[in-house]
């Protein structure tokens, strides 16, 4: 039984860090610092396509 709940939380840190990173997924170095200027992400953001 400890390993199921080790490949949940596995399977769960991947679905919430997909989720977290959309907003990014397909800009390149230069779109994101031209979208949140020199600093980079240093928030959340909701983009909404």
């Amino acid at each position: 039984m400890k390993n199921l709940a080790k490949y949940r939380a596995c399977l769960l840190g991947g679905a919430i860090g997909d989720a977290m990173g959309y907003p990014l997924e397909f800009m390149d170095s230069t779109e994101i610092f031209d979208y949140f200027e020199k600093r980079g992400t240093i928030e959340y953001v909701l983009k909404n396509v």
